[in-house]
């Protein structure tokens, strides 16, 4: 009964903070319409995450996970990020998961190389829709950036739907849209929209241990202060190894 009332509640605050972010959409909005108009950088990328995670139909409510993160630019020519997240799930029913988790990020771009840590929180709900599943994730993180003059919050919303490509397929489409929004200012962030990320590709369940993705990203980030804008073309993939 009190995990029925604390699922009840979480999808109340999901709503609440959706309703929050359509209103800090609106002030971003306005901010970006005011930013004098600059060319944008663009650039092709690869990224690559390897999952290492506890099988989703395991005993028990209890889900972990590591992120292991690399990712490219000019192609394929520098190394851009290197990163891992370890992950820790609570499964409250079928719909709802809460968590939390640790990142380490190391940025390493033409100039000096910088690290990133961060805790972040999340709530996940998942339901069914048409032919496919569809996820709503909220994750709040607290940034501490090497050389930052304090703590940048950020947060994550993404949208995700995933469909088989027919009745009993081990392949699937798979989409989603995440939006990045700074809550504050420091040195290193602006608040307000930091960055929005649209994925569109394929999925393979090769077995009950092993599955895939792999498409097309598009990274778009506003321009701020002196920072031009920044729209990156990504193929994006992931492998998942469940145990």
């Amino acid at each position: 009964m009190a995990l029925l009332r604390f699922s009840l509640l979480a999808r109340r605050l999901c709503v609440a903070a959706l309703l929050a972010l359509l209103m800090m959409l609106g002030v971003a909005g306005r901010a970006l319409a005011q930013t004098p108009v600059r060319e944008t950088v663009t650039d092709e990328r690869v990224w690559f995450v390897l999952v290492m995670q506890t099988r989703a139909d395991r005993p028990g409510p209890w889900r972990y996970s590591v992120e292991n993160i690399i990712r490219t630019r000019d192609g394929i020519n520098a190394i851009d990020v290197l990163g891992v997240r370890p992950i820790v799930n609570y499964v409250i029913d079928k719909h709802s998961t809460v968590g939390g988790g640790f990142g380490m990020v190391m940025y390493t771009p033409a100039t000096t190389s910088l690290i990133e840590q961060r805790l972040f929180q999340q709530y996940i709900f998942t339901t069914k829709l048409w032919r496919g599943t569809f996820t709503v994730r909220e994750r709040l993180e607290e940034r501490f950036i090497e050389g930052n003059s304090g703590m940048a919050a950020r947060l994550r919303q993404q949208f995700r739907y995933s469909m088989p490509i027919r009745t009993g397929s081990k392949f699937s489409i798979v989409g989603y849209d995440e939006l990045f929004l700074h809550l504050n200012d420091t040195t290193a962030t602006d608040q307000g929209v930091d960055q929005n990320r649209i994925f569109g590709g394929i999925g393979q369940t090769i077995n009950a241990s092993m599955r895939y993705e792999v498409g097309y990203l598009n990274q778009y980030a506003p321009a701020h202060g002196a920072v031009a804008p920044r729209m990156n073309h990504v193929l994006s993939g992931s492998f998942a190894f469940s145990f």
